[in-house]
């Protein structure tokens, strides 16, 4: 038999136990495989050939058990070479847009968050856009009372903020609408975060009557926070995750839980997925850095405004993960995310 009718055979073997495992959560022996398995091969040799998986440390086998199951290393060789393609069908694709059908932007991003828990049966994540890193669609001013006033911000992604600033003094209604009209004139369709470096870079330079409106553009803007670089990540279906048998242990469920609380492992995490080009992003038990999570898979996919990442859409759960339709879902929820922020 040459090379490649071999490495065939033993991807086939590998990926029968691996299915096998993430259905069943019990160890795979070689009469299961035999049963999957098309070619009419010996008991004999199929234990052959799932000794060499373990030996390559693809495959490992519990004590009290001649059964394998897979390792972290034999889910990467998994989901990098072996993992079929997986895309929902017509009728699951239409019933997912038609319960994501929402009037406001940021509904839709906590509903698709509860539809993706309830169709993969694990934990679903969402990091919210970076609102510093969509662009002004316009906005106004409004005082109330005092010294304070009524901030409304519109993005282009259709993202609505609003906050009441207290600025320490009264400010002349006119002088108000004469700041909304050149913020809205002067940084309508400019990333938020460009705004404040401008209007100071154009105090640097001023020296005429100008000066206020840019001064309480300023100041108005710096304290209204919405510049802050906040990461808002939310979750939903927490329970599901220790409904598998992996996380039975206590130890192992006090590890994963410790990490939905904390969040900040998580979102490093996410964060390093937004930065780069992957449409999405899988992270296999001791590939994550952090110890909570080493018995957790991670599958992220940003969602984009403006060809920019801006948020990120993903699923936690258990390494023994129905990988292909875990994958296939996250992609094409994002991708729902994203051309509705682009209409």
């Amino acid at each position: 038999m040459n090379a490649t009718n071999s490495n065939s055979r033993r991807n086939k073997i590998l990926e029968i136990i691996i299915d096998s495992y993430i259905e069943t959560a019990v160890p795979v022996g070689s009469k299961a495989v035999s049963e999957k398995f098309d070619e009419n091969l010996s008991p004999a040799t199929i234990r052959n050939i799932m000794a060499e998986l373990e030996e390559i440390g693809y495959l490992t086998h519990p004590h009290t058990s001649a059964g394998r199951i897979p390792t972290d290393k034999g889910y990467r060789f998994y989901v990098d070479s072996i993992m079929p393609v997986y895309s929902p069908s017509k009728d699951e694709s239409k019933r997912i847009e038609k319960e994501v059908e929402v009037d406001e932007k940021e509904e839709l991003l906590h509903r698709v968050l509860k539809i993706l828990a309830g169709i993969t049966g694990e934990t679903s994540i969402i990091l919210f856009p970076k609102f510093r890193k969509t662009s002004l669609m316009y906005i106004e001013l409004f005082p109330i009372y005092g010294n304070k006033v009524l901030l409304l911000l519109v993005t282009t992604a259709g993202l609505i903020k609003n906050t009441i600033i207290d600025l320490g003094k009264r400010v002349d209604e006119d002088l108000l609408e004469r700041v909304s009209e050149f913020l809205n004139m002067q940084f309508q369709g400019k990333e938020l975060d460009q705004i404040l470096p401008e209007i100071k870079n154009k105090i640097d330079d001023c020296k005429d009557s100008f000066l206020a409106i840019l001064q309480l553009s300023m100041d108005i803007l710096t304290k209204s926070e919405f510049l802050i670089d906040d990461e808002l990540i939310e979750f939903e279906g927490t329970s599901n995750i220790l409904k598998q048998p992996e996380f039975e242990d206590a130890n192992k469920a006090k590890n994963v839980l410790k990490a939905l609380e904390d969040e900040e492992d998580i979102l490093s995490i996410i964060k390093d997925d937004i930065d780069c080009r992957n449409k999405i992003s899988i992270h296999i038990g001791s590939e994550n850095k952090p110890r909570d999570l080493r018995d957790c898979s991670l599958v992220i996919s940003p969602y984009r405004f403006s060809n920019r990442n801006i948020g990120a859409l993903g699923v936690i759960g258990p390494t023994r993960m129905e990988y292909p339709k875990v994958c296939g879902r996250v992609s094409f929820l994002a991708e729902i995310i994203s051309r509705f922020l682009n209409e």
